[in-house]
């Protein structure tokens, strides 16, 4: 075929592209929301070159080509098909069990951290990151988790050792039986504990119920 022939007909069967481009690929990897060089195909192999780029590109497949049609998927099979095995479905459901993929991994040690960070800083409970993470939830595991250093105090309310602290100041500045107030002071200061005393004690008797239930 002489070549003016030849590109008319691929001016007409492709409307003037170019099949050097690979967009045939590029289209079907689009479709599914899968880079190229994931399926080996050339138009994606000629640029991710980079054991890092393909590692990144391998979560981008999973995270936005074959986990949401996952999802959907099953979706579609709890709605329609559940029921037909399970009377009174309402408590279960159905998913993919995407915990051992290795390109996901980081994903959930970062998710891990954050869950860690959560508990240890008090505001999350250990049962709430064990469920998260998807491991079995005990009843003892509904706790918080709060150093010994930290300190109770009521919104708008001092301190208990700011408040001694301000009574010895206006004591001291008081020139009238200064040495009597001084002396009244320090013996309440003596017979009472500090804060950081009464809040060794409360946490202590905090934890004797759920230790106590958890030797039994």
């Amino acid at each position: 075929m002489p070549p003016k022939a030849y590109r008319e007909l691929l001016d007409r069967l492709m409307g003037g592209g170019d099949l050097t481009r690979d967009e045939a690929e590029e289209r079907v990897c689009a479709s599914l929301g899968i880079p190229a060089a994931i399926v080996g195909f050339g138009a994606g192999l000629q640029t991710a070159k980079v054991g890092a780029t393909m590692e990144e590109l391998r979560k981008l497949a999973w995270s936005n080509g074959i986990i949401p049609v996952q999802r959907a998927l099953a979706g579609e099979i709890e709605r329609s098909l559940l029921p037909d095995f399970e009377r009174g479905a309402q408590g279960f459901e159905l998913e993919f069990d995407a915990s051992e993929l290795i390109a996901l991994e980081d994903d959930l040690v970062k998710r891990a951290k954050r869950w860690r960070d959560m508990v240890v800083g008090g505001f999350a409970r250990v049962d709430e990151a064990r469920g998260a993470m998807g491991l079995d939830v005990q009843p003892s595991d509904r706790i918080y988790l709060r150093p010994f250093s930290a300190i109770e105090v009521p919104a708008g309310q001092m301190p208990e050792d700011r408040r001694q602290v301000s009574e010895e100041g206006e004591a001291a500045l008081d020139m009238r039986g200064r040495l009597g107030k001084r002396s009244t002071l320090a013996k309440q200061r003596r017979a009472r504990r500090s804060a950081a005393q009464n809040a060794y004690v409360l946490a202590l008797e905090r934890m004797e119920g759920p230790l106590a239930r958890a030797f039994e």
